[in-house]
């Protein structure tokens, strides 16, 4: 995996266990080579604990062997200096300027997501990092821009339903007055909605005979 890119996953793991655990160590937990994980620390600035070097340091002493090589000492030339941009592997392991990390999506692809009371949603990618509700976006593919104060709502009540026919636009006190009436019982709710439209065709018809006056 030494030509690999790092995931944040693995960067989270570096920074966690760098500084107090060996880049053995490290390497062979994550599947990578030592100087792999040597590079990524430098890049993502960690250091070793100071009391990592001090027992590293002593244990070495013990054993009749000089302290670590990855302790740098004043005047002492880093082993790295100058290889900016190290390859390991034959691939560099710092993204490109402009490069996207491999599970970027494509524009148009739909995600499926929750909001704060559990109720799924579809939304689309229109633009890099720029994602919109799919049945807005729908709507707008066909009836344009929708107005200020206007709601898009659901005829089905299925919210996984973005076909442009199962979408409404209501104004604010509409949908506040759906959503009061369908906390009614069936039968309650059926008549107050019935009611509702005999009182619209009954406002329809006297405009119609006054303007006709």
């Amino acid at each position: 995996m030494a030509g690999n890119m790092w995931t944040k996953t693995e960067d989270k793991i570096v920074k966690k266990l760098y500084p107090t655990t060996s880049a053995t160590e490290i390497a062979e937990k994550m599947g990578r080579s030592i100087l792999a994980v040597y590079q990524r620390a430098r890049i993502l600035g960690l250091k070793k604990s100071a009391e990592y070097l001090s027992t590293e340091a002593s244990g070495r002493y013990q054993r009749g062997q000089k302290p670590s090589h990855t302790v740098f000492k004043k005047g002492r030339t880093p082993w790295n200096q100058g290889m900016k941009g190290l390859q390991i592997g034959g691939k560099e392991t710092q993204f490109k300027k402009g490069h996207l990390p491999h599970n970027t999506k494509e524009n148009f692809v739909i995600s499926i997501r929750k909001d704060r009371r559990g109720v799924p949603y579809k939304f689309i990618r229109v633009a890099l990092a720029q994602w919109m509700p799919l049945q807005r976006y729908n709507w707008e593919q066909v009836h344009g821009k929708i107005p200020p104060k206007m709601k898009l709502i659901f005829k089905d009540r299925d919210t996984l339903n973005c076909a442009v026919d199962n979408l409404e636009l209501v104004s604010c006190g509409q949908l506040m007055k759906r959503n009061s009436v369908h906390n009614y019982p069936v039968e309650v709710a059926c008549t107050i909605q019935l009611r509702g439209a005999l009182n619209r065709q009954i406002r329809k018809h006297i405009k119609k005979f006054k303007d006709e006056e």
